[in-house]
């Protein structure tokens, strides 16, 4: 009996020795990183979601956090909202519906019609009402700013970020100081990437000049191709009865170059008040733009028409897809979820735009002479007069109009079908 009693200490003494130590260190690492979660949860520094880019649908995605009680903090580059201004702000009415009173109340013109020209010839799309607001993108942006502020979001302006790190359970950003967040919204437009993940969207460099002159119609915008454009156009938006705004793309020479020689040679009169130079995004949209804790909207994540290079109508809709459902997912992980906002950004934003890239590559990269062979096509097509007020952000559903019309010409069908095949 005193023989079993010692080796049933001995025994414990052995399983003390060997297993416990074992035991105890998982127990303690365990420990560790519940107690590490714990504080990061609640850690008073600690934001429901940081966004980093305070344009348009980096502020839209900041009141739609906002209005689902989200402590957000916005991190901007520059020193002012608006500045510098990167786009025309020609806004479809329904996009101003979607946005909202800050598109509303920062328009300065109202378009009811559309002018195509090329060459010495030109057609016009019109509307019996207005169906297109201008805006002053800067007072825009200041409006959406405002909004942003009086929901409670902390905005913080000549703050560049340097570094993002995805952990976890949480987002850290070094922008001079360390900002964490449970999530993180990346909204930084076209400049090169800070997600190890993520490519810089293709774009060409584009400008635009605000003029005040003489303007012939202030109800209709102008789209012009034009040699000096290349691989894009040159547009006109009238601001007023006496100003508008002129610009291009070109991308391979430079464009106030190109735009310049397009002044003397149209021999457009007025006094420039104000240059902005900027991109046009070409890329297409990303195929998923969630990644864990990261969401990417806006022109980072492509979100950008290819056919005119306007972002605001799909940024504004990515960024409410996003500001909706990217909490709820951050807050349970629930995969159904996720799916969703795939689902959708894939059925509302990707598939169009993608459709809108593929027209928009072989149309651009037409000689002078193939564009006027399909816009005389277009123009003399009995589908001109079926688009619709609702087309104006779809343009692939324009599109797709006129190339089931039978009456695009046979020319025009053929000069298409040999650009695709050079660029196959």
């Amino acid at each position: 009996m005193i023989l079993k009693k010692h080796s049933k200490k001995h025994a414990l003494l052995v399983l003390q020795a060997y297993l416990f130590p074992s035991l105890n260190r998982f127990l303690q690492r365990l420990l560790a990183s519940f107690l590490l979660f714990i504080k990061d949860i609640s850690n008073n520094n600690m934001h429901d979601f940081i966004v980093v880019g305070a344009g348009p649908t980096g502020l839209y995605a900041s009141i739609e956090l906002a209005k689902r009680n989200n402590h957000v903090l916005v991190l901007e580059e520059d020193k002012r909202i608006g500045i510098p201004r990167h786009c025309t702000g020609v806004i479809s009415y329904e996009a101003a519906k979607l946005i909202g009173n800050s598109a509303f109340n920062s328009a300065v013109n109202k378009i009811n019609s559309a002018i195509f020209k090329y060459g010495k010839k030109s057609f016009e799309i019109s509307f019996p009402s207005e169906t297109t607001l201008i805006l002053d993108r800067i007072k825009f942006e200041e409006l959406l700013f405002e909004e942003s502020e009086k929901l409670g979001n902390e905005i913080i302006l000549a703050k560049r970020v340097k570094r993002i790190r995805s952990l976890k359970y949480k987002v850290i950003v070094d922008a001079d100081k360390e900002y964490e967040a449970k999530a993180l919204i990346y909204a930084a437009g076209s400049k090169p990437s800070l997600l190890d993940f993520l490519k810089a969207p293709v774009s060409i460099p584009a400008i635009q000049y605000e003029i005040e002159g003489e303007v012939e119609n202030d109800k209709s915008v102008e789209i012009i191709f034009s040699n000096e454009a290349k691989n894009f156009f040159v547009w006109k938006a009238p601001t007023s009865s006496n100003s508008f705004l002129l610009g291009l793309a070109n991308s391979e020479i430079s464009p106030k170059k190109a735009l310049d020689k397009y002044i003397e040679k149209s021999a457009i009169k007025g006094k420039i008040r104000a240059i902005y130079s900027g991109k046009i995004i070409i890329s297409g949209a990303l195929e998923r733009n969630v990644f864990q804790n990261i969401a990417i909207i806006g022109d980072s994540a492509g979100h950008v028409k290819p056919t005119t290079g306007g972002g605001l109508f799909f940024g504004i809709l990515g960024a409410k897809i996003i500001g909706s459902l990217f909490p709820y997912y951050i807050e349970n992980k629930n995969n159904n979820i996720l799916k969703k906002i795939i689902h959708l950004n894939r059925k509302f934003i990707n598939e169009r735009i993608n459709r809108m890239k593929k027209f928009s590559k072989i149309f651009f990269s037409l000689s002078e002479k193939q564009k006027e062979i399909i816009l005389d096509s277009l123009f003399k097509s009995g589908a001109i007069k079926e688009i619709s007020i609702d087309m104006q952000d779809f343009h692939e559903n324009v599109i797709s109009l006129f190339l089931k019309d039978l009456s695009l010409s046979y020319k025009g069908i053929l000069s298409l079908i040999e650009t695709y095949l050079e660029h196959a």
